[in-house]
């Protein structure tokens, strides 16, 4: 029951995202702000709830606890996004911070996705390898709030490094452990 309605909220957090990216974007000399704050909450909602439906609906290898802790994160995240996007913090110096916990998040969601810590074949171990290092190269530039404009291109190759690495370590199963059985002839 709990799956069914992450994923309606899920389908509704989505959709109004887009409905109100599209309002946004249509405006033009009608521009509101809050529309463009509307639509940055709705999208981080968006994430977490998408992360939530994957968690409880296609994750049956991870303890609930261990699922029930990264729901709470990423609801976390979610409410900090609200106070940042919203200026009731100050969006300059909170807006790596929210960046930080939105890959970090990502990165959990991930990692379970892969099958982390469980017994897993040679490639999702390597997928899920890469996706840590690039999460990691990803939260260390925005925590570190570096300048320098070389790094543009890495960011993006770590960015699309970690989606493919994902894509790629979910098509490959984790190994199971089956009994060792006898034919008897």
């Amino acid at each position: 029951m709990k799956g069914k309605m992450i994923g309606v909220l899920t389908v509704i957090t989505v959709g109004a995202f887009i409905a109100t990216a599209s309002i946004t974007l249509l405006s033009h000399e009608f521009f509101k702000a809050f529309n463009a704050q509307l639509a940055l909450f709705l999208f981080i909602g968006s994430i977490v709830m998408t992360g939530a439906y994957l968690l409880k609906k296609h994750i049956t290898r991870s303890s609930k606890i261990i699922q029930n802790l990264i729901i709470l994160f990423g609801l976390i995240v979610w409410v900090f996004g609200g106070l940042v996007v919203f200026n009731i913090l100050p969006i300059r110096s909170t807006f790596h911070w929210l960046i930080v916990g939105s890959i970090a998040y990502t990165l959990f969601v991930e990692l379970q996705l892969l099958g982390w810590g469980k017994e897993q074949a040679t490639m999702p171990k390597i997928m899920s390898f890469i996706v840590i290092l690039t999460s990691l190269f990803l939260i260390t530039y925005f925590v570190a709030q570096w300048r320098f404009s070389g790094l543009q291109f890495w960011i993006t190759l770590a960015v699309f490094t970690n989606i493919g690495a994902c894509i790629l370590g979910s098509f490959f199963p984790t190994q199971q452990k089956t009994p060792n059985t006898k034919l008897h002839g």
